[in-house]
């Protein structure tokens, strides 16, 4: 069952970046927010972590990987996007990151901050289209794997492999 949800969520993803491509290519003002997990919990500021916020100036260089980010973190974002001309036609790749220290091993990332505001300079407009993306293959290997482990379980079941 998780095969064939993996395999469904793929093709969200395709049509989630359609959209997104279609979305840029449009002339409209946009803000496309990207959060790294949604949790339910305080935000950054009052847990003492910090917020990351990744645009095109980051280039293919993905965020660190963090523990998600509260939904207010998010809310209080998109509150954002609409009142500042910086965060305007930009694809925002959101996460929150714990401080480092010798108890956890996390890595104290500089660019990470106590609120959005301290980030809204870092912000870049997407100036590049957004690349397609390959689904179809990792499906098909799937989907053959699949088709293959339910022939040999049938196989074994009734004595022959088809």
């Amino acid at each position: 069952i998780s095969i064939l949800f993996s395999i469904a969520l793929s093709f969200s993803n395709m049509w989630n970046r359609r959209g997104e491509q279609v979305l840029r290519e449009s002339g409209l003002d946009y803000s496309i927010v990207r959060p790294g997990g949604l949790k339910d919990v305080a935000p950054a500021h009052e847990r003492g972590d910090k917020v990351l916020l990744a645009s095109e100036s980051w280039g293919e260089e993905a965020p660190p990987a963090t523990t998600g980010i509260s939904r207010t973190d998010v809310a209080s974002l998109l509150c954002l996007c609409l009142a500042e001309s910086c965060l305007s036609r930009a694809t925002l790749r959101i996460n929150r990151v714990k401080p480092g220290s010798a108890d956890n091993n996390y890595f104290e990332d500089p660019r990470g901050k106590a609120t959005w505001e301290e980030l809204l300079q870092t912000v870049t407009p997407d100036t590049t289209p957004l690349a397609n993306a390959d689904y179809t293959t990792p499906v098909g290997t799937v989907l053959t794997a699949l088709a293959a482990a339910i022939g040999y379980v049938f196989g074994f079941l009734f004595g022959r492999i088809f």
